[in-house]
């Protein structure tokens, strides 16, 4: 018996060490029985999501984690430091230093800031127009009530030393990061690969896309940046991970992603938009269907 116990508290060791990282082995071209490659979306809002994205309190600092204000934080970080790089979200070949990812932010945040403007401009214009209907006064001519124009497509007003222009482009290092914008959602791209190696079924995240969303719904929601996962996991690794509910449960994010503790939906399958949660869970239910039947025939 003690050969046979010895014998299964190895098997039980070896399964212990290794468990953390079965999702994301590489797997060999010519061990690749099957793939596809997906697109998911993570609701940071959601229950189970929210974790991704805490800031932790100043009173439970873990000298075990370097990166303690969620994964779009710690992706952020690691650019600063100059660890890797980021890739522009139109093209491949396009990088993004940290000084280009800021530029990005403040294009963002002038797109948001004219847009403000151009419906407060709207809202005071009609209250005007209201006035002048009421009290049957003539408008002030070359002006359209409150000596306002237009430039480069944004209305903006007149003031006395001249007019007002686009926001102050802030320098780089100055730039203070408002994370709401970016902590909306996240796209995950995966590939779906049957190992013929280990005959089942693995999910490899191959890049993050880092979201930015206006909070008034206006304008539609830009990707900021593509994180590849080869070059992000080891700050993923120092990244905290905290069940909210439970101040003993804490991993790192990388070990997060790797057993899959987090809730997303398709909105991309093999190239094809998915364009409802109906679609997106009949093609989930697909590939876990395809996994079955490789087995059962």
């Amino acid at each position: 018996m003690k050969p046979f116990g010895l014998y299964l508290l190895i098997c039980i060791l070896f399964l212990v060490d290794f468990s953390d990282t079965i999702a994301q082995v590489p797997v060999r071209a010519e061990d690749h029985f099957w793939r596809k490659r997906a697109v998911r979306r993570i609701d940071l809002n959601e229950k189970i999501n929210r974790p991704l994205v805490n800031h932790e309190s100043q009173y439970y600092i873990d000298d075990k984690y370097t990166e303690q204000n969620g994964i779009v934080a710690a992706l952020i970080n690691g650019l600063k430091r100059r660890e890797y790089i980021a890739f522009h979200p139109d093209d491949w070949d396009k990088t993004l230093d940290y000084g280009l990812l800021v530029e990005r932010m403040i294009e963002f945040d002038q797109a948001l800031t004219g847009i403000q403007e151009e419906m407060d401009y709207d809202a005071e214009g009609a209250e005007m127009d209201n006035l002048y209907e009421e009290f049957d006064l003539e408008e002030p001519k070359g002006t359209d009530g409150w000596g306002s124009f237009e430039y480069e497509g944004v209305s903006v007003k007149k003031e006395a030393d001249g007019m007002q222009t686009t926001p102050f482009r802030a320098e780089v290092a100055d730039y203070q990061i408002d994370y709401a914008y970016y902590e909306e959602s996240l796209h995950i791209v995966e590939d779906w690969i049957f190992n013929r190696a280990r005959s089942s079924m693995q999910q490899n995240i191959d890049y993050f896309e880092v979201i930015w969303t206006d909070p008034s719904g206006m304008l539609a929601e830009k990707i900021l940046a593509r994180f590849k996962w080869e070059d992000v996991k080891e700050i993923l690794a120092r990244t905290q991970w905290k069940n909210r509910f439970n101040d003993s449960e804490v991993r790192s994010i990388k070990e997060v992603c790797e057993l899959r503790i987090f809730h997303g939906y398709l909105i991309n399958y093999g190239g094809v938009d998915i364009r409802t949660l109906g679609e997106a869970q009949k093609r989930e239910l697909e590939m876990i269907e395809f996994e079955h039947h490789l087995w059962s025939h």
